[in-house]
């Protein structure tokens, strides 16, 4: 038998070999381990002196405790590793042994534990958890709290650098009944506008357990929509006896009755502080709704974050009559709402503007008005289709933000200042930007603080025109920026970009603004009302179009709003672009809409032949080749993409061979993307061959160059399916519009599931979107919407899953 081979029992015949190694891993494994798990530099130190626990004590809980205290501070641990009698036990073995320093030993602890965290990571438990499952070391610290710890873990609690989860156990612990002194350092931290929402608001909603009157400057929150602190700032303090907002209470409740998943109901501790501040307010006048209340919250709190639809729909019905019965109580007792607040909210000016501004719903009402009467923020999400409510509560919040602004404005005497402090006070210094979402739309920057410049400068113009102050948008070629223009003193500002501060000549030379496309008169002057709003529904009509697996499903709606854009302000080429973009995907339907489209963005000066490329390619996806050859001819680009377009426009005219010699010409040059076109050219000419240059583009898909084939690596299933999917849509697209292209496109899309190759990442969900989109649409071409429908619905069933 050969004997083990190990550092530790290295072979006898290099036994100094053996050693070396052993002693090299070692030094590494322990410098590896000390990188990683030591506190951030000058972090550890500033609580050392903060929270001065005897050394011995620090190593207890890193050292023989150290699986009780990962269990504790672990939020993720409890479920799976520890009954609760195990956790009652786990806690108590940390108290008895820390003594009366408890609390300087566990901020310590907490700082030190949050460098060993992967940043980012935001595994939250409900505050109602915080006793049992969430943090119940910082829960059970209120019964041995003392003045030196409070005031270390203020110091937690303010630091923005600390982890969202070392944070919370610092407010677990600092909101306790009767802990008035910590509230206004409290209250500090929750109107923290640098500050992250997340943390704010999982301070905000566990003050009232502090008890004791409401804290007043909280109702500052009331002013400002970002990430709904506003609504929350309302239920918490409504919980404590000011029902400053009622109108925000309802409308927290109503949220919780039109949620279709569990993921409306992300805030549902908020629904309970509404219940709880409803109480309150009637108990005196209405004791039955009171006893209707505690039955409802009987109900949620059994049922807590409904995980089923039967579930969602118990709770939600529940929610929904409080939400009824206090609305008719609000109407019986009009001086609920008396309240500074709701009479801001509703003062008559402001009403008949936004009611004036509501009226201009449609094209042919914002094209005949005046610019001057055109308010881009409603006319923005009027012309979005949206509904009349959801706009009006948009246009709420704008002027409630500006009324917020306006106070904290009156001390600036520059132009610079003003704008610089708007930039401090609404855009954040760090900007986590949700997947998916439209950034160019208002609601982004006013309600989530993350937004592109298009975001930016619709809000900073939409407030400056609240406010009095002369702001306008400029142009220049993919992107825009605010501008201070009052006729005498001109500020170019970028608040999308850190607040910069560029001249003209900068942005010229930083954007290309050539003195040809300066002369045309289109870029870096002010924007007209009307023409800003063209630009802002064009991103959001491009935005439509990119939305994985529904881009063709919202086509006709994105053609309208683009065709708006472009009816808006001619001039506005990205507009015809995207009109162009959206008709070709509408088959004979949108034929004579592209075509006009191609027609009005050649002749504005700024057509460039990358821009003769991309309206190619529409032309050549509705099956224009003809149209499309000659755009490329009449502006000639020698580029690969150029040449890519060039052979989709020779494929709709059913031009294979010519087709197959460019695209082989781009495969040669490298890159899968080309090979994947030439593989769906190869389809066209016969189905053996195309399924034979599939595999081929697969085999080129494994390799990266290195020698090493993807297989062999994370991720590798999905590489495969993403040149697999490209195929598909190549075939379906680009081939010629008969049944046998859309057949092949079902075969090579549902390859993702017979295939063991592909089958893993067959089964992720944008795969799974993209994969889906080809074969419903594929199956509509065959005559079979039903089949189409179907599909679509079982992917969204998938989804709700």
């Amino acid at each position: 038998m050969l004997p083990t081979r190990s550092i530790r029992n290295p072979p006898p015949s290099w036994p100094r070999a053996g050693r070396a190694v052993a002693l090299i891993t070692i030094a590494l494994v322990a410098g590896i381990g000390y990188v990683t798990t030591r506190p951030p530099l000058g972090r550890e130190s500033a609580y050392v002196r903060l929270a001065p626990a005897d050394s011995d004590d620090i190593e207890t809980i890193y050292g023989a405790m150290r699986w009780e205290l990962d269990a504790i501070l672990d939020v993720g641990a409890w479920s799976d590793r520890f009954a609760p009698e195990a956790r009652t036990a786990a806690v108590t073995s940390v108290l008895d042994r820390l003594g009366d320093r408890t609390g300087l030993a566990l901020v310590r602890a907490l700082v030190r534990h949050d460098a060993t965290r992967i940043r980012g990571a935001s595994l939250l438990h409900r505050p109602r958890d915080d006793a049992e499952t969430g943090h119940p070391l910082a829960w059970r610290y209120r019964e041995r709290a003392t003045p030196e710890a409070d005031a270390a873990f203020l110091a937690v609690a303010r630091d923005r650098e600390l982890h969202i989860q070392t944070r919370i156990p610092a407010f677990v612990a600092l909101c306790r009944p009767g802990n008035t002194a910590s509230l206004d350092a409290l209250v500090d931290v929750a109107l923290d506008m640098d500050d992250d929402e997340d943390v704010r608001r999982e301070l905000i909603v566990r003050l009232p357990r502090i008890g004791g009157r409401a804290p007043l400057r909280l109702r500052e929150l009331l002013y400002v929509p970002f990430d709904r602190l506003d609504h929350t700032a309302a239920v918490t303090l409504a919980a404590m006896g000011d029902m400053e907002s009622p109108t925000h209470v309802l409308r927290t409740l109503r949220s919780g009755t039109r949620p279709r998943s569990p993921l409306g109901w992300q805030h549902y501790h908020e629904f309970q502080l509404a219940l709880d501040g409803i109480c309150r307010a009637v108990e005196r006048s209405d004791p039955d709704l009171v006893r209707h209340i505690d039955a409802v919250r009987a109900v949620t709190n059994a049922v807590g974050v409904p995980e089923s639809s039967a579930a969602l729909e118990t709770t939600a019905a529940a929610i929904g009559e409080v939400a009824d019965r206090f609305d008719a109580w609000l109407n019986l007792h009009p001086d609920a709402r008396s309240t500074a607040w709701e009479r801001a909210r509703l003062d008559p000016a402001e009403t008949a503007r936004r009611h004036a501004w509501m009226q201009l719903r449609t094209l042919e009402h914002i094209a005949a008005a005046a610019d001057a009467e055109i308010d881009v923020a409603s006319a923005t999400e009027s012309l979005r289709e949206r509904s009349d409510e959801y706009a009006a509560i948009v246009l709420e919040d704008v002027d409630r933000v500006a009324r917020w602004l306006r106070p904290r404005l009156a001390a600036c005497r520059t132009p610079r200042e003003t704008l610089d402090r708007m930039q401090a006070l609404l855009v954040p210094r760090r900007t986590s930007r949700p997947y998916g979402i439209d950034e160019s739309d208002i609601t982004s920057p006013l309600i989530l603080r993350a937004g592109n410049c298009m975001g930016w400068t619709v809000l900073f113009v939409a407030l400056g025109d609240r406010l009095g102050l002369p702001l306008h948008a400029v142009e220049v070629p993919r992107h825009v920026f605010v501008r201070w223009d009052d006729g005498t003193t001109r500020v170019n500002f970028d608040p999308s970009n850190g607040g910069v501060v560029l001249t003209d000549d900068e942005y010229a030379r930083t954007y290309g603004v050539t003195p040809a496309l300066a002369a045309s008169g289109q870029y870096l002057r002010n924007l007209t009302r009307k023409e800003l709003v063209s630009l802002a529904l064009t991103n959001h009509a491009s935005h439509t179009l990119s939305i994985e697996g529904l881009g063709n499903q919202l086509a006709p709606f994105a053609a309208r709003v683009a065709d708006t854009s472009a009816r808006l302000h001619p001039r506005n080429l990205y507009a015809w672009l995207i009109l162009a973009a959206a008709s070709a995907r509408l088959g004979d339907a949108g034929k004579a809409d592209l075509l006009r489209a191609a027609s009005a963005a050649e002749a504005l000066p700024e057509f460039t032949p990358a821009y003769a490329t991309r309206l190619a390619s529409s032309l050549a996806t509705a099956h224009l080749g003809d149209e499309a050859l000659a755009l490329l001819d009449r502006h000639p680009d020698i580029g690969a993409e150029s040449r890519h377009v060039r052979a989709l426009a020779l494929c709709s005219l059913s031009r294979f061979a010519d087709a197959r010699r460019i695209s082989m010409d781009l495969a040669a040059g490298g890159g899968t993307d080309e090979a994947a076109f030439d593989a769906a050219v190869a389809f066209a000419v016969s189905p053996a061959i195309g399924w034979a240059a599939l595999d081929a583009v697969l085999l080129r898909a494994e390799d990266d160059g290195s020698g090493l084939p993807r297989w062999a690596r994370p991720g590798a299933g999905l590489a495969r399916s993403e040149v697999t999917l490209a195929v598909a849509g190549h075939v379906l697209d680009d081939g010629p519009p008969s049944d046998t292209s859309a057949r092949l496109a079902i075969a090579i899309a549902e390859r993702l599931l017979s295939d063991p190759r592909l089958r893993s990442a067959g089964r992720s969900s944008d795969v799974e979107t993209r994969r889906d989109d080809i074969r419903a649409r594929a199956f509509e071409r065959l005559g079979d919407p039903a089949r189409a429908q179907a599909i679509r619905d079982e992917l969204k069933k998938s989804w709700d899953r």
